[in-house]
């Protein structure tokens, strides 16, 4: 596979997802996703062709949280 196409379609609190072969006559996805409940509890699914089930830990890799700031050192 030389390379891949992504296509999203974003709504108000999800975003779906689809990837794709470049240069494949099929327009079979390889996988698709959604990332839901955007603005609240994030949960992820994505499933590939053979309708395997992506691990929801993944986007945790793919995405992971940021620490939240600490406070700034008290002046001295």
């Amino acid at each position: 596979m030389s390379g891949v196409y992504v296509t999203l379609n974003a709504g108000s609190s999800s975003l779906k997802f689809a990837v794709f072969a470049a240069g494949e006559p099929s327009a079979k996805a390889l996988i698709r996703g959604c990332i839901s409940n955007i603005g609240g509890a994030p949960i992820f699914s994505a499933k590939t062709t053979d309708g395997t089930v992506l691990d929801p830990g993944s986007m945790a890799a793919l995405c992971p949280t940021p620490d939240p700031p600490s406070a700034p050192p008290p002046p001295s």
